[in-house]
């Protein structure tokens, strides 16, 4: 078994194993796992959540873990060694990507408090849970719980229950800390896997956010703008997500046409690849591609 059948053994069998579980006592929900070391001596374990509606619609949540730690499949993927690794090209990028951590830490910070504070608008501050595996659930016990102190008293029967969620700025800081670093550099490897290797590559950015990438490629001047917007996943982790656009020699390009243009085959010899845009190829029309990361 090559490396990058790993990752797709390893949730085939996730899914045997959840299709031979049976479902709750309410028939509602049914979960399981499977695991596989990397070569690198971690354990990786793809989790499997079935729940069902009342019409009995099925829905299926998977999440990858890498030493029980809650990992993105792109991470897995590259782990397992399902995808090349895209950081030892465009060196001159990595500084660049890494001093982008304070920013994301920060974005991360502002992105998750508000979360919070809708969550205990909506909820009050104990943040009650009525039972229900849903997006809701996950983000008060993923995402807003490790973030808060939690106070608790008992009932008349000697039982814990929760009183408040607040929020505690150090264990924010730990959290956002960690997830802005990590996620600077995976933001430099998915760059990377959209432009390829460019000569000269710099990042521009500006005060809100958004980045260039400039440089050039084979001889042909490469730019890809990128925007920061952050998401809440259906397992209720925030992740970035990065709308991103390709010009070559300041033509919108399509990462199709992208990649087909510096091709080994487009760059043979008496090989003459021409970029023909589609009607509907203008400004504020095209298709635009997302890379997305973290949570996934």
């Amino acid at each position: 078994m090559n490396e990058f059948t790993k990752l797709d053994a390893l949730s085939a069998a996730a899914k045997a194993v959840i299709e031979a579980t049976p479902w709750s006592a309410n028939g509602r929900y049914r979960t399981a796992n499977a695991a596989v070391a990397a070569d690198t001596g971690e354990q990786v374990t793809c989790n499997l959540t079935q729940t069902k509606d009342r019409g009995e619609q099925v829905k299926t949540i998977t999440q990858f873990k890498v030493d029980e730690k809650v990992t993105s499949r792109t991470t897995v993927d590259l782990l397992l060694g399902g995808r090349p690794n895209h950081q030892d090209i465009n060196e001159e990028l990595r500084v660049e990507f890494e001093l982008q951590a304070p920013a994301l830490i920060q974005a991360y910070s502002e992105f998750v408090k508000s979360l919070l504070a809708r969550e205990l608008e909506k909820r009050g501050p104990a943040l009650p849970l009525d039972g229900t595996w849903d997006t809701g659930r996950y983000l008060i016990e993923g995402t807003l719980a490790p973030i808060c102190d939690i106070a608790y008293e008992k009932d008349g029967i000697g039982n814990r229950k929760i009183v408040s969620y607040t929020l505690s700025e150090a264990k924010l800081t730990k959290v956002a800390t960690e997830y802005g670093y990590a996620a600077s550099l995976d933001w430099f490897r998915k760059t990377n896997e959209k432009v390829g290797a460019l000569e000269r590559p710099r990042l521009v950015g500006n005060a809100f956010g958004d980045i260039e990438i400039r440089g050039t490629r084979c001889g042909k001047a490469v730019t890809l703008q990128q925007q920061r917007v952050f998401k809440v996943s259906v397992l209720g982790k925030p992740y970035l997500q990065f709308p991103a656009r390709l010009y070559v020699d300041a033509k919108f390009t399509p990462e199709k046409e992208y990649h087909a243009l510096f091709s080994p085959v487009a760059q043979e010899p008496g090989v003459d690849l021409v970029l023909e845009h589609r009607q509907g190829d203008v400004p504020g029309n095209e298709s635009v591609s997302d890379i997305q990361m973290f949570g996934q």
